[in-house]
C-alpha cells in the first residue's frame, strides 16, 4: 500500500496537486487548509499518503502533510456515519490543531460549521477526545513544524499537543491534562511553551 509520496510538484489546483515519481504522476487531494503550506512546482513536496478504494476499484489518494495528519483522518474515519468525503472537508475546514482544540473545548457549534455535521455527529465527534493525546504522542515524531512556502519555520504559537505531553510526563492523567491545555486555550497565541506549560499547572491549583 502506498505510504508516502516524495518528488517534484508538476501541478497544483485548488483540490490537490499531482507529484511525479520515477516518471509516475500521482493525483493526490490536499485538504484546503494544508494547500497553502504545499510547494508551487517544481519544488519538491513530501506527502504521506492515505489510500482509498471506492466503487468499481476507483482508487483515490489523499495527502497530509505530517503522519500526525493523516491518522487523524484515520481517527476520523472511525466514527460512525463519516467517510473518506467528510473526513476530508473537517480537515479542509480546520487544520489539525484548530480541530483539537474545539474537541478539547467541546464546542458543538464549530464543529457543526462543517457541511454535513449536525447535532448528533457533532456530539459523536467529541467522543474522539479521548484518543487525542495518544494521537499527538506518538505520531507526531517530530513532524508537527509546518514551514511557510519559503521554506521557514512559520510563525506559529507552539503546540497545544506540547503542553499536553508535558503534563502527561509530569505524571497527571491524560483527562487532567486535556482540562487545563482546555483552559489556557483561548489566550495561548503568542507565548511561548514554558510560559503555557506554567499557565496550564497553574490553572490546575484553582
Amino acid at each position: 500500500m502506498l505510504g508516502r509520496l516524495r518528488g517534484p510538484v508538476v501541478e497544483r489546483s485548488e483540490e490537490g496537486v499531482i507529484i511525479e515519481t520515477n516518471g509516475i504522476g500521482w493525483e493526490v487531494k490536499v485538504p484546503s487548509s494544508a494547500l497553502p503550506r504545499l510547494p508551487h512546482p517544481p519544488r519538491e513536496a513530501i506527502l504521506y499518503i492515505h489510500t482509498e478504494v471506492g466503487e468499481y476499484f476507483a482508487v483515490r489518494l489523499y495527502g497530509f502533510l505530517t503522519m500526525e495528519d493523516r491518522a487523524l483522518f484515520r481517527l476520523l474515519l472511525e466514527v460512525p456515519s463519516i467517510g473518506p468525503t467528510l473526513a476530508f472537508s473537517i480537515l479542509s475546514h480546520f487544520d489539525a490543531e484548530s480541530f483539537r482544540l474545539a474537541l478539547l473545548q467541546k464546542d458543538r457549534k464549530v464543529l457543526q460549521q462543517v457541511p454535513g455535521i449536525g447535532p448528533k455527529l457533532a456530539e459523536r465527534l467529541l467522543t474522539l477526545q479521548r484518543k487525542l493525546l495518544p494521537l499527538s504522542a506518538d505520531q507526531s515524531q517530530g513532524n508537527s513544524v509546518s514551514l511557510s512556502s519559503g521554506g521557514a519555520p512559520s510563525a506559529l504559537a507552539p503546540s497545544l499537543t506540547e503542553v499536553l505531553r508535558a503534563l502527561v510526563s509530569m505524571g497527571f492523567r491524560p483527562e487532567e491534562a486535556q482540562q487545563a491545555v482546555a483552559r489556557i486555550a483561548p489566550h495561548a497565541q503568542g507565548k511561548t511553551l514554558p510560559e503555557l506549560i506554567k499557565e496550564a499547572l497553574a490553572s490546575m491549583t484553582i
